[in-house]
Order: C-alpha cells, then sequence, then structure tokens
C-alpha cells in the first residue's frame, strides 16, 4: 500500500536553520501603527546584541500580527494587515543608547534593491551582510518606511525605539511601537535554537 506523506502546512524558512537570533527582542509584532492618511516616517531601534564581533546578519521581517495587546482593540491574533513599501535600511552602532549619535553606517538590501513593496502577511528575508559590532556597542537598525498601517512592537525592555524629527538630524525615543524586524539573525555558529510560543506574558516584554 502506498502511503502519502503529509505536507507541513507551515514549513520552516531554511534560512532559520542558518541564521539564530542575535538579540533577546521579542520575534513577533504585537501593535499597529495606523495614520489617517499615507505618511513617510523613518526609524531606529537600538539593539543590545548577545554576541559581537564581525558576523554575517540577515533579518527576518513578517507582516503579520499576533497579540494579545489592549484586549485587541487596536491589534489582535491573524488581523489583517495592509501593503507598505520599505523605502532604505540600513545598519550603524552607537556607544550608548541616543540613537542619534551614530557611526559605520552601511545600507541594507532587498534582492540587491535599496526597497520593497510588503504585501499583507508577507513574511521575507533582507539579504546577507557582514558587520561588526564591538563590545560595547549597541546594533542600530534604521529604517524608513511609507505606510498607512504597518505591524510594529511596543519595545519597552529590550529594545529602544526612536523615530526621525528635524529631517533626520535627530532622533526621539518613541513611547509607541517602532516597526523593527522580527529577528537580528547572524551566523553565530552551532548554538541551539529555542522557540517560546505564547503571548506578552511569554516574551516578557513590558513585563518589568
Amino acid at each position: 500500500t502506498q502511503i502519502e506523506e503529509e505536507s507541513d502546512m507551515f514549513p520552516i524558512e531554511p534560512e532559520f536553520s542558518v541564521y539564530k537570533s542575535n538579540s533577546a527582542a521579542p520575534s513577533s509584532n504585537h501593535f499597529m501603527l495606523i495614520e489617517p492618511e499615507e505618511t513617510t516616517k523613518t526609524f531606529r531601534g537600538v539593539f543590545n546584541i548577545q554576541q559581537y564581533g564581525k558576523l554575517e546578519y540577515c533579518f527576518y521581517f513578517s507582516n503579520n500580527v499576533d497579540s494579545t495587546w489592549a484586549g485587541g482593540d487596536v491589534a489582535y491574533r491573524n488581523k489583517p494587515t495592509s501593503q507598505y513599501e520599505i523605502l532604505s535600511c540600513a545598519v550603524m552602532t552607537t556607544k550608548t543608547q541616543d540613537a542619534t549619535n551614530v557611526v559605520r553606517r552601511k545600507p541594507v538590501t532587498f534582492g540587491g534593491k535599496n526597497g520593497k513593496i510588503v504585501e499583507p502577511s508577507e513574511t521575507f528575508w533582507t539579504d546577507p551582510l557582514e558587520y561588526n559590532v564591538e563590545e560595547g556597542e549597541y546594533l542600530v537598525f534604521e529604517i524608513k518606511v511609507k505606510y498607512t498601517e504597518i505591524p510594529c512592537n511596543n519595545f519597552i525592555n529590550t529594545v529602544a525605539g526612536y523615530e526621525s524629527t528635524n529631517n533626520g538630524l535627530t532622533f526621539v525615543k518613541l513611547t509607541k511601537g517602532a516597526p523593527m524586524p522580527n529577528m537580528i539573525g547572524a551566523k553565530r555558529g552551532d548554538i541551539p535554537s529555542l522557540a517560546f510560543i505564547g503571548d506578552s506574558i511569554t516574551s516578557g516584554e513590558g513585563g518589568g
């Protein structure tokens, strides 16, 4: 008797076996930024990374929401998402958590291009790039996006989120969410992969 093999409805993307998270930041979107009309903004996230030195990085994004935030008033699990556009991305470093004073800026690309149209519910990876973060430095990720609504994370403990002001000359710290990669992926050698499944109680973001 021929047994038909069942296909995996949710196959794990092969990049997950190559790139491991290099940050304790939570990996799902639990909030939404919503504007009355299409707007363009630049955000920066300051990440405390776990392994320093020159590593190959690859950043993972998800245009999905997994949330129990605010009882589902603003965002909820499987909330329909909208198309948005990434105009540019870059990585840099800072010695403090100040996102304005940064050094060693390097562009991040998508299939060799500076930007990308992101479709509803799409998941995707950036192009790989080599980058060096020295001990005592923070990794800064910058993203410029055009959107009406976009999933994000309300970073409180693990990441500092900033928004551009004064035509990009300064960045102010946010009390609301910032759209950032869902994983700061890096080639970290043969280390275990752990997945924590649950809501904000499980991820601990905002738990104090």
